[in-house]
């Protein structure tokens, strides 16, 4: 297992793919992996009833999928209803020395100090 270094980035599943290149010994620069994964695109979306109630997204919905393909490996959202499940996949993953992107609720992430639920951040663990 290599050590990972993990430095701020400009977006987060950018970011996050960075990193766990890293993680296996491939260095790319986090402008590469953006550009990569064809993330540059925009998208609105209409969240009644929820807070905020509409978003403005400035990357590909995608992002993730095209990237690895790009690079030649599959790659699924691993999904689960069931937190317990999702937990119990998520440390399958890091017992078996394999890191894992994520997709959290910034509101939950302390560090963000967020008033207002966004589901779609990218992390790695």
């Amino acid at each position: 297992m290599l050590p990972v270094f993990h430095a701020p980035g400009r977006h987060c599943a950018s970011t996050a793919i960075r990193d766990m290149l890293s993680f296996h010994g491939i260095q790319m620069s986090e402008a590469m992996c953006f550009g990569i994964g064809a993330g540059l695109g925009i998208w609105y979306l209409d969240l009644p009833n929820n807070s905020p109630s509409r978003l403005v997204h400035m990357r590909s919905t995608d992002f993730e999928a095209q990237f690895f393909s790009r690079i030649g490996h599959e790659f699924t959202w691993d999904r689960s209803d069931d937190p317990a499940q999702a937990e119990a996949s998520l440390c399958r993953a890091i017992d078996n020395g394999r890191p894992a992107l994520i997709r959290t609720d910034i509101y939950y992430l302390p560090y963000f100090r967020s008033s207002t639920h966004f589901q779609a951040h990218v992390i790695m663990v």
